[in-house]
């Protein structure tokens, strides 16, 4: 998985879980076009409505694609000067801004992250009406519930 400074189609968001053994710290959403404009209709709607409701969840019938992972490996950032990879920490990294676009390649290997032991169900979307996006989902067997921070929805772009 590589840092990258431009929309690639995945983000990389901080997440967290509400179990004490689980562990759960960041999530991959993937993003296209499509899912971005019904994104941006449903928080218009949450905008006009908001006098009447504090919240709006948006159901998982939307395309949702996230991977909630338990644990992950440096993100490649770029080269230093004599062509060296260079690596940062993804905690550092996601401690700035909360999320930054990554590329996935197919040669990622599976010791670049670990998703979570539980399956994930009903993952939903929560939209604020302030231009502020979540995602929310449950684990299946345990229960457990896994949330990612907010995105603003213009740095999905």
């Amino acid at each position: 998985m590589k840092r990258s400074e431009k929309a690639t189609g995945y983000r990389l968001v901080a997440a967290n879980c509400g179990d004490e053994y689980s562990t759960c710290v960041a999530a991959i959403i993937r993003v296209d076009s499509a899912m971005l404009e019904k994104w941006r209709y449903w928080d218009k709607v949450c905008s006009e409505m908001k006098s009447q409701f504090s919240d709006f969840v948006v159901a998982e019938y939307m395309g949702v694609d996230v991977t909630f992972l338990s644990s992950m490996a440096d993100v490649q950032t770029g080269q230093t000067a004599d062509g060296e990879e260079e690596y940062e920490n993804w905690a550092d990294i996601l401690g700035d801004t909360g999320d930054i676009w990554v590329e996935t390649t197919d040669d990622d290997s599976d010791d670049d992250y670990v998703v979570v032991e539980d399956r994930i169900w009903g993952t939903t979307i929560c939209i604020s009406g302030d231009g502020l996006i979540s995602f929310k989902g449950n684990g299946k067997h345990s229960g457990t519930e896994y949330w990612t921070e907010s995105i603003k929805l213009e740095e999905l772009q």
